[in-house]
């Protein structure tokens, strides 16, 4: 028999933080094609997509650059593991699209810009608590 986590109950708290995380609008929708409801997070992004975006950016970019789970399906260990949507969320990467007068470009574009490659970056190093450097 096949151990999934996914066939174990989520524990009550972390349904309820990841259902209001997607109350805010800008995670609501998919953070890449702006029209589906965001049914994933992208871990190493900080961020919420769609099911169809999140399969694309794990083809595009590889699983351990992506990190993508269901987000109701999938088992969250606990709230600690879940830090990199309590940092990030898709709002500040929606102002680093319009910042950098990217948000137009094609996905593989946006997501492979040095801007957003900085960020990244940062969020990984307050994810692990190593000093992010800015060079």
């Amino acid at each position: 028999q096949t151990f999934k986590s996914s066939e174990l109950d989520k524990p009550k708290e972390m349904h309820e933080y990841l259902l209001k995380r997607l109350e805010d609008p800008y995670n609501k929708y998919c953070i890449d094609c702006k029209r589906n409801t965001s049914t994933h997070a992208i871990v190493m992004y900080g961020a919420f997509m769609c099911g169809t975006c999140a399969n694309i950016h794990r083809q595009m970019f590889g699983f351990f650059q992506t990190y993508p789970k269901d987000l109701l399906i999938e088992q969250f260990e606990s709230l600690a593991g879940f830090v990199a949507e309590q940092i990030g969320g898709n709002k500040p990467i929606y102002d680093l699209f319009v910042e950098y007068n990217i948000q137009a470009e094609d996905s593989y574009s946006r997501f492979n810009h040095k801007a957003f490659t900085w960020y990244k970056r940062r969020l990984e190093c307050s994810i692990t608590g190593v000093v992010f450097n800015e060079e």
